[in-house]
Formats: C-alpha cells, sequence, structure tokens
C-alpha cells in the first residue's frame, strides 16, 4: 500500500472518529508525500481540545489549560481528553487494519508513533486513563464494519479529489454516502 493511501485512512479515521463524538471537521487534506492534516471543530470545547491536539504536550500545558476549564465539571473534562485520546490513536489503527486486513485474526500490536502517540500518552498520563486498553477497544471497534465502511468511504473520496482536499461540506456528504448519520441514530 502506497503512502497516500495509507495517509488517506489515517486522516480519514481521526475525522470519522471525531465526528462519531459530535464534533465536525472543517476539512482534511494529503499531500502528495503522504502526509496529511485535517481540522476539527471542538465547539464549545475549543480552548480545551485544540491545545490538545496541536501543541508538544508537556506539563505547563496542563496548568494552562486549568483555568479554561475550571467552569466544566471534571468528568466532562475527563470524557473530553478520552474522546480527545480515541480521536489521536485512531489513525494509527486505521492504518495498521489498512495494511492487515479488517479480518485480521492473529496478534498484532497497534504501531503508532509520533506526534499522535505523544499528545495521546500524555493526556492518557494526565488523566488516568489506560491507553493500552483504549487502543485495543477502539481497535476492535474500527475494525468492524459498522464504523470501517465510513473510514474507507472517506479515505476513497478523499483518494478521488483532485486536490487531495476535502471541506467540510465535502466530508459531510462522504459521511452521508456511506450511512454514518443513520449509524450515529442507532449507536
Amino acid at each position: 500500500m502506497n503512502a497516500i493511501k495509507v495517509a488517506a485512512y489515517h486522516e480519514s479515521a481521526h475525522i470519522v472518529i471525531s465526528h462519531y463524538f459530535g464534533f465536525s471537521s472543517e476539512y482534511v487534506r494529503l499531500n502528495r508525500n503522504g502526509d496529511g492534516e485535517y481540522k476539527i471543530d471542538f465547539g464549545e470545547f475549543a480552548d480545551i481540545a485544540a491545545p490538545m491536539m496541536i501543541m508538544d504536550i508537556c506539563p505547563e500545558l496542563f496548568s494552562q489549560l486549568s483555568s479554561h476549564y475550571k467552569n466544566i465539571s471534571n468528568d466532562k473534562v475527563s470524557g473530553l481528553a478520552k474522546q480527545i485520546c480515541y480521536i489521536l490513536i485512531s489513525g494509527g489503527i486505521a492504518e495498521n487494519i489498512a495494511y492487515l486486513g479488517k479480518n485480521f485474526t492473529g496478534r498484532t500490536d497497534v504501531q503508532l508513533a509520533g506526534p499522535d502517540l505523544t499528545r495521546a500518552s500524555a493526556i492518557a498520563q494526565h488523566f488516568s486513563i489506560d491507553l493500552d486498553k483504549e487502543m485495543n477497544n477502539l481497535y476492535e471497534a474500527i475494525r468492524e464494519d459498522q464504523l470501517w465502511i465510513h473510514i474507507e468511504q472517506l479515505a476513497t473520496t478523499l483518494l478521488a479529489s483532485d486536490t487531495m482536499y476535502l471541506s467540510r461540506e465535502e466530508i459531510c456528504q462522504s459521511l452521508n454516502k456511506s450511512g454514518f448519520r443513520e449509524f450515529l441514530l442507532i449507536k
């Protein structure tokens, strides 16, 4: 599988999982070198979520963010942190499934590296999230048809785009084509 196709699955998983949690995506883009990028709209939680998603994680980050979430319950902040971990690790999981197939029956360790894992690990450590357990849970969920078909549809749409860029509207159209809205109604 070539780097651009892998990146399409990676970025699509980030988008699908963010939409699963009720967030929207402003865009997703692939570069010819196999890198990708996306931007999630976290709505009312943007002041907390966006820094966790894009900054290099360090202890000072959490102390700076604490002023933003003083008026939000600890349960909501912890839940948001867990959702962000899922969003971050979903890309590496989708890559693994794309390589091995969703019906792979052997044992595999999901390979995560780089900024996604660094951020998810720091968030998990700060909020006492068992990242290994959550990674295994998400792996099992993504490889099921109920989620995988939406990741695959979005990746296909992204790869078919001449510009390898999808706007918010194009992302929604692709997810609607795969029945994502209906899926959310029955979850």
